[in-house]
């Protein structure tokens, strides 16, 4: 890992990003189709960390891993080792201590790569399954920024978690999006909201159909934050909403765009989805993937870290 790409002194417990297609083709040559022998170690050639094999493709060498690193540091490279080609290895179990949920502890509520196609429902990675129903026109699978995505119609499609409340206080939610442009509605990104009115609103961070973009639980003061930039329609960009108390910032593409004050609304009960409110009302127009959300706030040197691997992951890390 090149420490010119991990922002600050060190990071501990980072999820790291693979794009298997880096490895070459002696790799797939002698992996086993589903994966399941891929292991990685720290540099001590010895101790096993956590990975998660989201996909692979041996024939069209491709595909998608995330393993946990112990620790990366902003000032000497990070060594790594991957090791396979055992035959007889066995997908590690999910919730096992090399297995996929435990790449991502380190305060992660929920996980969803939204790869599947051809499906009812979206998986979680974390050990709170909190997996997503596909609604409207949905699963509707195209290239992602990361592999696979889901593109959203606008116009009735969204993911169903749940009443599940990822946090009563700091909260951090992550996305790559490749907005469709505007139109005559809010378009939401994820919402924990139930009906029409704000009142019954937890939160939720959506672009009006004004054009401003907010991250609220209501319109009165105190209640919203309102940003000053969105996305750039037809380009991929990484957003990230960071609320630490009733502070709530907004970065793009790993950098600060600016803070606002904002506090949760009461409906706690509210229904989580991503790309709606209730009903599938105010839907997204545009692709959205790699959705995070965290129960912490995550600060700079970890949204630019996040950034760096995942826009480029070839000049994140050296193979």
């Amino acid at each position: 890992i090149d420490a010119s790409m991990v922002s600050g002194t060190s990071l501990t417990n980072f999820p790291v990003y693979v794009n298997l297609a880096d490895l070459g083709t002696d790799f797939f040559t002698n992996i086993l189709t589903t994966g399941a022998d891929i292991r990685i170690t720290t540099d001590d050639f010895q101790t096993e960390v956590p990975r998660e094999v989201v996909f692979v493709d041996t024939v069209n060498e491709e595909g998608e891993l995330y393993f946990k690193a112990p620790t990366l540091s902003g000032s000497v490279n990070t060594d790594f080792y991957i090791y396979y080609g055992n035959s007889a290895a066995t997908e590690p179990a999910a919730n096992s201590t090399y297995g996929k949920n435990n790449v991502w502890t380190n305060n992660y509520v929920s996980v969803w790569h939204s790869e599947e196609d051809s499906v009812t429902t979206t998986n979680d990675s974390t050990v709170n399954a909190y997996n997503g129903t596909f609604v409207g026109s949905l699963p509707n699978t195209v290239l992602g920024k990361i592999g696979n995505a889901q593109s959203f119609d606008g116009s009735g499609d969204s993911i169903t978690i749940g009443a599940v409340d990822p946090s009563t206080s700091d909260l951090s939610i992550s996305a790559w999006l490749n907005w469709g442009g505007a139109n005559s509605n809010n378009q939401t990104i994820i919402s924990k909201r139930d009906a029409t009115g704000l009142t019954d609103t937890r939160w939720e961070l959506v672009r009006a159909s004004t054009g401003e973009f907010y991250f609220r639980s209501s319109m009165d003061t105190g209640y919203y934050a309102q940003f000053t930039s969105f996305p750039t329609a037809s380009a991929w960009s990484h957003l990230v909403m960071s609320k630490v108390g009733t502070t709530a910032s907004l970065y793009l593409n790993g950098t600060l765009v600016n803070s606002d004050t904002m506090s949760f609304g009461s409906k706690t009960d509210a229904v989580l989805r991503i790309g709606s409110i209730e009903t599938a009302l105010d839907s997204f127009n545009g692709i959205i993937d790699e959705v995070r959300v965290s129960n912490v706030q995550r600060d700079a040197s970890w949204i630019e870290t996040e950034y760096n691997n995942q826009n480029l992951a070839s000049s994140f890390y050296n193979v």
